[in-house]
């Protein structure tokens, strides 16, 4: 079954009592009986990088028409109800994986070798420095799978905060990324 990365849960967060939930965007936003209080993803990157997905994904679906209104919404928050009613028109451009157009899928068709999962990663080493064996710091092999959550905020963090890549790569969201 395909992964919808708005309607259904795979955002690890911690909780105020500190137990750690997986919910969906819009889960985000429930405040009874245990709020959310921060994104729980192991990496540094994926939590600032999920940040940024959620605050974009605010912006679109919930655009304030005024300085007013951002200022009430501000202090009144939208509820998890209201939000998954905003989502719910955008969730076919964020289906994960399955038939069709994807998230963050390139339409144009090119030709390009099966990645390891971890070629995801920031910090991967690149196939120049695994060929000249000087993958020093960062060591091929250390991330052999990702799950499709990861995958996704993988996916997001690298078009959204990576440098430029060598050749073959094609330029990301903010003109620098692979």
């Amino acid at each position: 079954m395909p992964l919808c990365l708005l309607t259904d849960p795979w955002l690890p967060v911690r909780r105020r009592s500190g137990t750690r939930d997986i919910v969906a965007p819009s889960g985000i936003a429930a405040t009874e009986p245990d709020p959310v209080i921060a994104l729980d993803w192991p990496r540094p990157d994926f939590r600032i990088a999920g940040l940024e997905f959620l605050t974009g994904l605010l912006a679109l679906a919930c655009p304030p028409r005024s300085t007013r209104e951002w200022v009430r919404g501000y202090h009144a928050p939208p509820g998890a109800d209201a939000l998954t009613e905003a989502f719910a028109p955008l969730a076919h451009a964020f289906v994960l994986d399955g038939d069709g157009p994807r998230f963050m899928q390139e339409r144009q068709d090119f030709t390009s070798g099966v990645n390891p999962a971890a070629a995801l990663l920031i910090e991967a080493p690149g196939a120049n420095t695994i060929k000249l064996n000087t993958d020093l710091l960062n060591k091929r092999g250390q991330v052999p799978a990702l799950s499709r959550a990861a995958a996704a905020m993988a996916l997001f963090t690298l078009q959204t905060y990576a440098p430029s890549g060598g050749a073959g790569n094609r330029v990301g969201l903010r003109g620098a990324a692979p």
